[in-house]
């Protein structure tokens, strides 16, 4: 399971290329918390290096927002 501090990696991955053909993420049942998608959406997100467009899915994870 996908923990802030994974996420963070995973985030900084996607940054430097790695999901550059990314359509559709599913990130549902993790232990993922509001910290870490802060560091998802300013890291992977912000940086552009995703595909426009792509579909991000998140449940069942630690959010409070």
């Amino acid at each position: 399971a996908l923990t802030d501090a994974s996420i963070e990696v995973f985030a900084c991955a996607c940054a430097a290329g790695a999901m550059a053909n990314l359509r559709e993420l599913y990130l549902a049942e993790n232990n993922i918390g509001d910290e870490g998608m802060r560091a998802f959406a300013s890291t992977a997100c912000a940086s552009g290096a995703m595909t426009a467009g792509a579909a991000i899915f998140v449940s069942d994870t630690n959010l409070t927002v």
